[in-house]
């Protein structure tokens, strides 16, 4: 099997072939609190990761140590799910990624481009992809997206950020209202969404106000992406 058709094999692939992220821009996945969006956010990193590629972190609520670990978790799992990808050591992963961490979403934002540029410039760090960890529908959501789509722009990168929308008084989601006001800032939109039957998380794009299934699916229990 060539690098070419292993790399093809990965289901990540099957998301790009469904309009993947925005290159330059902002992307979004978008779930309810416990899906796995930090998780799934560390999928996309790793992806480049393991190809030498360099990745900006940043997260809002969840320590840079614990980031860390859980970096190194689902590094495992990953690289002993897809053996056959082009893959490096973890020392290696290790020292091309770096984790910002926030307490607030407020002030990671506010600091964002200015962050950016004194990481790229100090650390001498390239970033092929920024990851924006922690964000949730609010009345500051608009905003928000504004600003990330500032620095995506500023900086001509991919940056890939998570949404936590909530339940309604009955128990259920709410997802036309933040789909609604989301979509004005980009296209490029993922749902993850608890398919409890089956064991498993599918993914849905988002497209023209509906939802559009993907042929991967996210593993809730080792945390990876798997072709459907």
């Amino acid at each position: 099997m060539s690098e070419a058709e292993i790399s093809d094999s990965h289901p990540l692939r099957q998301l790009e072939q469904g309009g993947g992220l925005a290159d330059p821009g902002m992307s979004l996945l978008v779930a309810r609190s416990g899906v796995g969006k930090s998780a799934a956010l560390i999928n996309f990193a790793l992806d480049l990761l393991l190809q030498g590629k360099q990745v900006l972190h940043f997260t809002a609520g969840m320590p840079s140590e614990k980031t860390h670990q859980y970096y190194h978790k689902i590094y495992n799992d990953y690289t002993r799910h897809y053996p056959d990808q082009k893959k490096l050591s973890w020392e290696e992963v290790y020292h091309n990624f770096i984790v910002i961490s926030y307490l607030e979403p407020g002030n990671m934002i506010a600091d964002l481009e200015k962050e950016i540029s004194t990481i790229i410039t100090s650390a001498s760090l390239n970033p092929h992809l920024i990851v924006v960890d922690g964000l949730e529908i609010n009345e500051q959501t608009a905003d928000t997206l504004r600003a990330i789509n500032r620095a995506a722009c500023t900086h001509k990168t991919r940056i890939l950020a998570s949404v936590r929308i909530h339940r309604t008084a009955d128990g259920g989601v709410d997802l036309d209202g933040p789909l609604a006001l989301i979509s004005s800032h980009t296209e490029h939109i993922y749902y993850l969404e608890p398919e409890p039957s089956k064991d498993r998380i599918k993914v849905d794009k988002v497209t023209n106000g509906g939802l559009t299934e993907l042929p991967l699916y996210f593993c809730p229990h080792d945390f990876i992406f798997r072709n459907a």
